[in-house]
């Protein structure tokens, strides 16, 4: 654990990835970015010149690094499955205001090496609207 001396800063990472649905398995979280994203339309006068714009469909976009763990060396291997776009993914974060509710699996990659453990680069993203659930 850090200890922090001298000036107090926020370091590491304070998020945990509660779940992805049709996971099994948790994931070790060891990197995330956070993106605040819409889309805009802008308005120009008749010299081209921007007025004024319009903002709809906010979003945030969360990217996570993360690595399939097991209590066991079969429990790791069957946990080396990339989450499906769609799934849903549960974040939570008391420390930080921009993180945390229901997303939805947007993108997932896969990383392995012979000198590293298996990573996984997922990115997840929350609308205005909870669409995380599945439609029965």
């Amino acid at each position: 654990m850090a200890v922090q001396k001298g000036l107090g800063v926020v370091f590491g990472i304070s998020s945990a990835l509660t779940t992805i649905a049709g996971s099994a398995v948790s994931f070790k979280l060891t990197g995330q970015s956070v993106t605040k994203e819409a889309e805009t339309v802008i308005v120009r006068d008749k010299d081209g010149e921007t007025k004024g714009m319009v903002v709809y469909d906010p979003r945030d976009v969360v990217g996570l690094t993360v690595y399939p763990h097991g209590n066991s060396l079969a429990n790791a291997k069957s946990a080396n499955a990339l989450p499906s776009i769609g799934d849903a993914a549960v974040l939570t974060d008391s420390d930080d205001g921009d993180l945390g509710g229901n997303y939805v699996v947007t993108s997932s990659a896969k990383t392995k090496s012979n000198t590293d453990v298996t990573s996984f680069d997922v990115e997840v993203t929350k609308y205005s609207t909870d669409i995380s659930g599945t439609i029965a």
